[in-house]
Formats: structure tokens, C-alpha cells, sequence
């Protein structure tokens, strides 16, 4: 495999362990410290967090989300400092 290819597409499942998850991160557009939204603005409270909902603010910057999807959770610390481009939360998207 190079990466291309499902494990569907192969016609048998390779020898080991194999999953397949497409997921997506919510990536900073800013640098500073990091503040998550409250979990109900978040998608936390129902575990579904659609585009446009706001994740958090790092420095004065509000983070938003650019996919809807179930929220699996944070991947930065409340007052951590972060840098442009640096994963916040990661997303499942929803089945279209």
C-alpha cells in the first residue's frame, strides 16, 4: 500500500492490526494563549459541533470550527501557549 489505496480496495485485509478514521483538526489562525469556549458553545454538551461554532480564542483571535461533526475533544490545554497552524481539537465529520 502507498497510502492511496483503502484497505476495501486491496480485496483482503493485510496481516496485524488496521483501522481506517477520517478525521479532521480544528488548527489555530493565531498565536497566543489559548482559552476554550464554554463546553456548550463547543459541541461538547452534544457531541455534534458544526461549522462556524466557536472553539475558542487564542489571544484576541476566535477559533472557529470549519467542519460539522461529532466533537471527540481538545488538543491544547486552556492557557497553554500556542503557535499559527498548531492543532486545537480534533472533529469526526459527519457522514454527508
Amino acid at each position: 500500500m502507498d497510502g492511496g489505496e483503502s484497505v476495501a480496495s486491496l480485496g483482503h485485509v493485510p496481516y496485524g492490526e488496521w483501522a481506517e478514521m477520517t478525521a479532521r483538526l480544528i488548527v489555530s489562525t493565531a498565536h497566543g494563549i489559548f482559552e476554550p469556549a464554554p463546553a456548550d458553545r463547543a459541541g461538547a454538551s452534544h457531541g455534534v459541533i458544526e461549522i462556524g461554532d466557536t472553539v475558542g480564542t487564542v489571544g484576541e483571535t476566535t477559533v472557529v470550527s470549519t467542519v460539522t461533526g461529532y466533537f471527540m475533544g481538545l488538543l491544547a490545554h486552556p492557557g497553554e501557549r500556542i503557535r499559527v497552524s498548531q492543532a486545537l481539537a480534533w472533529v469526526l465529520p459527519l457522514e454527508a
